[in-house]
């Protein structure tokens, strides 16, 4: 996939897909999207959408409400003059007046944050940034929903021809499935037909043959395709997957070269920043880092041992970036620490996953939970307790 840049109008990339990337990339901070009558912001933690906010009139509570058929008019106008009155949130001016019950509220703000968060996803024209590191502590209501379920709700509402159209390659392109995004979607309930869509996608067919062949209406088929690559399931085949003329494929010796040197690399040789880095320099070189060498990069290829080499190599960059993630001291010596073996790093590594997902599941983020669980499970498979 193509980089996607962090500043710039809608207009020349993939919404959908830049949310993707936040999450490969585990960004946290404010992704803000403004036009010339409204600003929305959504509010993202370690790769994950938790929050959202909107100027826009159409997503306030009582109109979200209303619309959702929650609320009807006269209970609408009712809440509005109260809140007026009072100043109050329009939430506590609905509980109130017992148009919600209090136990309500939470779910009717979780829904309104999802839905403000697919009214971007919705966003064809605007200026956006991705601001790291900025989030509001002072939300204590947050969204526990998978991205996937969120992406696939989001965009199945899409109906632009033009732009979906526009955001594919071109119709002679041969696409294949990849395996290495179902992570992300292994809980999204696919209908019949994006199914035999999904079958379709063989590595061999054009996106102009999925189309042809799906005995859908062209509309229908465009968009099935048109979720499926922006859900990053469905990818363009290049010519080259592991082998080229001249040899082996750079990136998969550039990774054998990087994981045989792994055991000596100091944190700050890993990141490759210099001796005085500030924090801002320190992150921005792990971002590049992460995205190249992302385990899902290659997660649907029979190379299994390439993907077991990224994951280490992810795995001591999220721990080089940890070690340095405040700013590198000028004096090397103070940075220098005696390397633990692979295999007790590894242990560190479950250790900290297994009691990140017990503070989740204590949460009531189940999801998040089990993401961590399995990671653990992962990096010490010997373990009975995870």
């Amino acid at each position: 996939m193509p980089e996607i840049a962090l500043k710039g109008n809608l207009r020349a990339i993939s919404v959908p897909r830049l949310f993707v990337e936040l999450y490969k990339t585990g960004a946290s901070g404010t992704l803000e999207v403004k036009t010339s009558l409204y600003t929305k912001r959504v509010f993202w933690v370690e790769g994950r959408p938790a929050f959202a906010a909107s100027t826009c009139e159409d997503d306030r509570l009582g109109e979200v409400l209303l619309k959702a058929g929650k609320i009807n008019l006269k209970q609408y106008e009712e809440s509005v003059r109260v809140l007026k009155e009072t100043g109050q949130r329009q939430g506590r001016v609905l509980v109130q007046l017992g148009y919600l019950r209090p136990d309500e509220l939470p779910w009717a703000v979780r829904y309104q944050i999802k839905e403000i968060i697919i009214s971007v996803l919705l966003m064809e024209d605007g200026e956006y940034e991705f601001i790291d590191g900025y989030i509001p502590q002072n939300e204590v209501i947050t969204l526990n929903m998978p991205l996937g379920d969120i992406l696939y709700e989001g965009i199945k509402r899409i109906n632009n021809w033009t732009r979906m159209q526009k955001e594919l390659p071109e119709m002679d392109t041969v696409v294949k499935v990849n395996l290495g995004s179902a992570e992300l979607f292994k809980d999204v309930q696919f209908t019949e037909q994006e199914q035999k869509v999904i079958e379709l996608i063989d590595g061999k067919r054009t996106i102009r043959e999925v189309l042809s062949t799906s005995g859908l209406d062209s509309f229908q088929a465009l968009k099935t395709l048109y979720l499926l690559y922006c859900l990053g399931l469905a990818e363009p085949v290049t010519v080259q997957t592991e082998k080229t003329e001249e040899g082996e494929d750079p990136f998969v010796q550039d990774v054998e070269e990087l994981h045989a040197k792994l055991p000596s690399l100091s944190a700050v040789e890993l990141l490759g920043v210099s001796l005085g880095a500030d924090a801002e320099e320190v992150k921005k070189r792990f971002r590049e880092l992460a995205k190249r060498y992302h385990p899902d990069r290659y997660a649907g290829s029979n190379n299994k041992e390439l993907h077991e080499k990224l994951t280490d190599i992810f795995t001591a960059i999220q721990r080089a970036y940890e070690e340095l993630k405040d700013g590198v001291p000028l004096n090397e010596e103070a940075i220098l620490v005696e390397e633990p073996s692979e295999e007790d790093v590894r242990r560190q590594q479950a250790r900290a996953m297994f009691q990140r997902g017990l503070k989740e599941y204590k949460a009531g983020d189940f999801w998040s939970a089990s993401e961590n669980f399995r990671w653990a499970t992962r990096f010490d498979p010997e373990n009975p307790k995870y």
